[in-house]
């Protein structure tokens, strides 16, 4: 599921855990190295086992720039956008992840848009099956 390339955009109110879901995926994908918020430099890319990954921070930008003025290229890595919503127009492909707080429980949905709609079905299908979620892409 978390094999580069593509896109992931993440939305949720602020402090609900974007970037620890973040840190979570990148552990699952293999990187090593520290993982923190990208707020005041916008990008910071890592290198896992599966290839490269940019996490990407849009919360202090409005608007934020086109993905190509940050140098993005999702066809080259998995891009994990927090407050990523500004950047559908410029990903086909893209799994939505939204993050609420409701009843004080913290909430997770995802959506997959194009290719990703696959990808998110076999990762689901496996889960189910009692696999684990680390489904192949379907490309694989």
């Amino acid at each position: 599921m978390w094999r580069p390339p593509g896109t992931v955009l993440i939305e949720g109110p602020l402090g609900i855990g974007k970037t620890t879901l973040i840190r979570a995926v990148l552990r699952t994908a293999g990187v090593k190295d520290r993982v923190k918020s990208p707020s005041f430099d916008l990008v910071h890319p890592h290198q896992g086992p599966w290839g490269n990954y940019l996490h990407v921070d849009l919360f202090r930008l409005d608007p934020p720039p086109p993905p190509e003025e940050l140098d993005i290229d999702a066809e080259d890595a998995l891009v994990l956008v927090e407050w990523g919503r500004a950047w559908t127009a410029w990903f086909a492909d893209r799994l939505e992840v939204r993050m609420e707080l409701a009843d004080g429980v913290r909430r997770l949905s995802m959506k997959g848009v194009g290719r990703w709609a696959e990808r998110l079905s076999l990762w689901a299908a496996e889960g189910s099956e009692g696999g684990g979620g680390g489904a192949p892409d379907p490309g694989d």
